[in-house]
């Protein structure tokens, strides 16, 4: 069981959790990149002020179990393309959470009339790209051996959204 509502920074502990819980697992995020609570913080309360597509899903206890939210790009020139950022912790993962997040912050999107999603994702993440493409976005562009992790390189699909 669980509910997706739009980012708060209420949640902002809990959010930082599961953005760690699956880092740590160093298959599908920048697992050494790691953020401050007033970071994380600042961030959601910023997305929650500016009405940012940015969601989160809550299991039954009020913990976030997964995420998914569209910066705007941060000049001018930009404002019209987002970078997308998800991930569902991995006791959650296969029972539909991902595919209802995106499907909000990209009807979010829209009424915020965004032109285009753009996000990175590791080539070895099948089920990131299977669902990306399910949503209709296309593989732009291949960024080679972008990741060396535990002596393992990665490459990083680009991939993006018209809408």
């Amino acid at each position: 069981m669980y509910r997706i509502v739009p980012t708060d920074e209420k949640y902002a502990e809990s959010f930082l959790q599961a953005v760690d819980s699956v880092k740590d697992e160093g298959e599908f995020l920048f697992a050494t990149l790691r953020f401050k609570i007033e970071d994380t913080v600042h961030f959601m309360r910023a997305a929650r002020e500016n009405d940012t597509p940015a969601f989160i899903a809550l299991d039954e206890r009020e913990e976030v179990i997964g995420w998914c939210d569209i910066a705007p790009g941060n000049i001018e020139e930009t404002r019209h393309v987002g970078t997308l950022g998800m991930g569902i912790v991995a006791a959650e993962r296969g029972k539909g959470i991902g595919e209802e997040l995106l499907a909000q912050v990209i009807n979010k999107a829209r009424q915020k009339s965004m032109e285009k999603i753009e996000l990175q994702v590791f080539a070895s993440n099948d089920a990131a790209r299977s669902l990306y493409r399910k949503f209709g976005f296309s593989e732009e562009g291949l960024l080679r051996r972008k990741r060396k992790y535990r002596n393992h390189y990665d490459d990083l699909v680009c991939m993006g959204l018209f809408l």
